[in-house]
C-alpha cells in the first residue's frame, strides 16, 4: 500500500471516530434535554362542579419573574392538553397580557385553596390589553383557546395536581 493510500485510510478511520463521537454527543444532549424538560412539567386535572373531570393537562411551570414575563410568547402552537402554569408568591388580583402571543388562549385563575375563581376564554392574540378577573388568585393557567369550554372548567372547579409545585418568587 502506498503512502497516499495509508493516509486516506487513516483519514477515513479518524473521520469515522469523529462522526461517531458527534453522534453520541448529540444523542446525549437530546436525551438530557428531553429528560430535563419532563422534570419541568406538572400534571393537573380539574374536578368540575358537576362531578366530571377534565382531560389531564401537562403544564410547563413559570415560577420566576423571567419565565412569567416570557410565558407563551412567540409560540405558534400548543400540543393538545398542554399549557403553562404561572405560579405567584402572593394571592392577589393577577394580571396578564397577550403581547407577542400567537395562540388564542383560555386563562384559568385559581386561588390558594385550588378553586377556580375565574376563567377568560379565547383571549385575543397579539395585544397588550391587561387581562384579569375580579377575584384574587395565586395560580393562572394558560391553555389553548376553547379548552375550558370543552372540559367544563369554570369557577368552582377544583384543580388537582399530580406532582409538586414550588412557591413563586
Amino acid at each position: 500500500m502506498g503512502t497516499n493510500a495509508k493516509r486516506q485510510k487513516r483519514s477515513l478511520i479518524e473521520l469515522f471516530w469523529v462522526l461517531l463521537f458527534i453522534g453520541a454527543a448529540t444523542a446525549g444532549v437530546w436525551y438530557f434535554l428531553k429528560w430535563h424538560s419532563q422534570e419541568e412539567l406538572l400534571s393537573l386535572t380539574f374536578k368540575n362542579t358537576d362531578g366530571s373531570f377534565s382531560h389531564e393537562l401537562k403544564l410547563e411551570v413559570a415560577n420566576s419573574d423571567a419565565t412569567r414575563r416570557k410565558g407563551l410568547m412567540f409560540r405558534r402552537e400548543l400540543e393538545p392538553n398542554t399549557g403553562m402554569l404561572f405560579s405567584f408568591a402572593e394571592e392577589k388580583q393577577q394580571t396578564l397580557w397577550m403581547k407577542n402571543t400567537y395562540i388564542p388562549l383560555d386563562m384559568i385563575f385559581i386561588d390558594s385553596r385550588n378553586k377556580v375563581v375565574g376563567v377568560l376564554e379565547n383571549v385575543p392574540i397579539l395585544n397588550e390589553q391587561i387581562r384579569k378577573v375580579d377575584a384574587p388568585s395565586k395560580i393562572v393557567i394558560e391553555v389553548a383557546g376553547g379548552w375550558t369550554g370543552q372540559n367544563h372548567v369554570k369557577p368552582g372547579s377544583e384543580a388537582q395536581y399530580v406532582g409538586r409545585l414550588s412557591a413563586g418568587s
